[in-house]
């Protein structure tokens, strides 16, 4: 059958079909001596132009009874589907059909070499698709590095003489010779030409080479990367006013593919947003109340819409407070606090789209918990000593929170959530995301005492807690928290404003982080501060460079306390002592004080006489 193959080859691109034998190194023409135990070559010449053969075939591994396979040159579904596919131009293909399988498995008992009769000058490419049912995926082959042989893994290429070059593969499936200058292609999804929803989140789909998409809006902002997952592209959401068809917006799309060709898609459309969110139903509204706080979460929503609750003790009348998100996104948290322990409360929920169009659902209702005891313990002796207690505290509460959720952020991508509330210290909380994310959450509260039994710091001026959720500890990076102290407040401290620090609370301590003064506008000072991740934090003074000097103070006089009767008399024995030391100290000096007078006068009066 070695000798009948080229008889059986039917094929109008082959113009010849060789056998050849492994002798010495080189290959020469088969005899009839030679058996199944020898290396063989399979050399297909096709239209003297390209050249593919079964090189190293270890003649034992085939089954030479199934040698009916066929390479095909330029199959044209192959091409087609390759060009729509990868968006290129196919120069050349070859495929050999799946009855190679049949003789000879991919299991290193050969490889193939194609030998093209051009090079990869001006943007040509050599790709080889490992499985011919599945040419989404290819490979593109560089200039080889070491011998190919048959137990190589990875194809590779070498330039011969004459502008030729021979491409080495693992095994034939489909080797094909391409020009990739044609750019992606684009189709659009989102937005609509004419957008009925204000807020919305861009999306094309691209063909399978693109390797990265951005946009940009009215030729003006700076190119938003967007999160390519297959062949769809999803950017941020993004939030328009309505115009009118006349004026417009224009979104640009740039795609690129791992050549570098690029496509750009400008696509005009406008804005007329007049419809109130989930008109067609499915929102979804729920609280969960605690002591003095509750939150009121909205999600189902069909748009990013900003919520407001209004909420009382009263059905009729909700009057009482109002809480307010207002940063549109298409699940909202509100926190509301300074409520009644133990007490039924009523609210409503008013939502709006960034549009203005506004929906007030009906009124809900929860019950605050009851107020957390607190017990103490005395103990006392009967010699009168004086009693110490213990108090059991609760968790602490958040008294003001702001959250957002974003429906994606690309990797890459450097998000901001903007706090904006008085009673939070915290102004901006940015990061990097690592990763792609979908349905990521953050939320800034302030706490009502310090979360640790450690204080951070000499002095605290606020304890905060940041939480994510959907964001994985690895999943961020670079995080950037802005906050602000009053002046009064270090001034009260007697402190410098370059002593502000944000502490950040875990493995079960408090760990300064590095903090960056940044301006003053007379009323505050701005600060800016790195965190390796969420947890609990504290805004405070540096220990121990803070703290005042101690100012001095009167003495007291001691007050007389009860004695045990050994001790009272030790004391007493003690003075008795210590007094008479003294007393015996002052008789010396007197004896000594009128010895140094007689002396004195009998000196005066013996010189009197003498002048006598």
């Amino acid at each position: 059958s070695l000798l009948n193959y080229s008889n059986i080859i039917s094929t109008e691109n082959v113009t010849n079909v060789s056998i050849r034998v492994k002798a010495a190194g080189a290959y020469e023409d088969i005899t009839t001596t030679n058996t199944s135990a020898d290396t063989y070559q399979l050399l297909f010449q096709i239209n003297g132009s390209i050249n593919v053969s079964l090189t190293d075939l270890n003649g034992s591994t085939a089954n030479w009874d199934r040698i009916n396979f066929t390479p095909l040159i330029n199959d044209s579904p192959t091409n087609i589907f390759i060009q729509n596919n990868w968006s290129t131009v196919v120069i050349k293909s070859i495929v050999f059909n799946s009855s190679i399988a049949e003789f000879i498995t991919n299991n290193n008992s050969y490889y193939g070499e194609v030998e093209f009769n051009f090079n990869n000058t001006g943007g040509n490419e050599f790709w080889w698709i490992v499985d011919t049912a599945d040419v989404s995926s290819r490979t593109n082959i560089s200039v080889c590095t070491a011998a190919f042989t048959s137990t190589t893994t990875t194809p590779c290429f070498n330039y011969t003489k004459n502008g030729r070059t021979i491409v080495y593969v693992p095994h034939f499936s489909v080797v094909v010779a391409v020009n990739d200058t044609v750019a992606p292609t684009i189709n659009i999804t989102y937005p609509n030409s004419n957008q009925t929803v204000g807020m919305f989140i861009p999306n094309i789909t691209v063909s399978p080479d693109a390797v990265s998409c951005k946009y940009t809006f009215n030729f003006s902002t700076s190119n938003q990367t967007m999160a390519k997952t297959g062949n769809v592209c999803v950017g941020q959401t993004e939030a328009l006013k309505n115009n009118n068809a006349v004026v417009g917006y224009n979104i640009t799309f740039s795609v690129e593919d791992g050549a570098g060709n690029v496509r750009m898609t400008v696509f005009n459309f406008n804005v007329s947003d007049t419809t109130v969110p989930n008109n067609a139903g499915g929102l979804a509204i729920s609280s969960s109340p605690s002591t003095t706080t509750a939150t009121v979460t909205v999600s189902g929503v069909n748009e990013s819409v900003n919520v407001t609750v209004f909420y009382g003790t009263a059905a009729g009348t909700l009057t009482s407070g109002t809480g307010m998100e207002t940063d549109f996104n298409s699940s909202q948290s509100v926190s509301i606090s300074s409520l009644s322990a133990s007490t039924l409360h009523y609210y409503n929920v008013t939502i709006c789209d960034y549009n203005g169009n506004c929906v007030k659902n009906g009124t809900y209702n929860f019950t605050t918990s009851a107020a957390a005891s607190t017990s103490s313990s005395t103990s006392s002796s009967s010699s009168g000593g004086g009693g110490g207690g213990t108090v059991e505290t609760t968790a602490p509460t958040v008294t003001s929170s702001t959250s957002r959720v974003w429906d994606a952020i690309a990797s890459g991508a450097t998000t901001t959530l903007t706090v904006g509330k008085d009673t939070i210290a915290v102004d901006s909380v940015a990061f990097t995301a690592a990763a792609d994310l979908k349905s990521a959450g953050l939320t800034v509260g302030v706490l009502d005492k310090n979360p640790a039994s450690e204080a951070p710091a000499d002095a605290a001026y606020q304890y905060l807690e940041i939480k994510s959720s959907n964001i994985g500890t690895a999943a961020v990076k670079d995080i950037q928290i802005a906050f602000k102290v009053p002046i009064s407040w270090v001034d009260g401290q007697s402190a410098k404003k370059e002593d502000i620090t944000l502490y950040r609370y875990t493995d079960g301590a408090w760990t300064a982080l590095p903090t960056t003064y940044a301006s003053s506008d007379g009323t505050y000072y701005y600060y800016t501060a790195t965190t390796p991740g969420f947890s609990y934090f504290a805004i405070g003074t540096k220990k121990g460079e803070a703290t005042p000097a101690p100012e001095e103070t009167p003495s007291t006089p001691e007050q007389p306390t009860a004695e045990k009767p050994g001790a009272a008399s030790t004391a007493s024995t003690g003075t008795q002592e210590e007094s008479a030391k003294k007393s015996s100290v002052g008789i010396w000096i007197i004896v000594a004080a009128v010895a140094l007078i007689i002396v004195v006068a009998l000196a005066i009066l013996r010189q009197k006489r003498q002048n006598v």
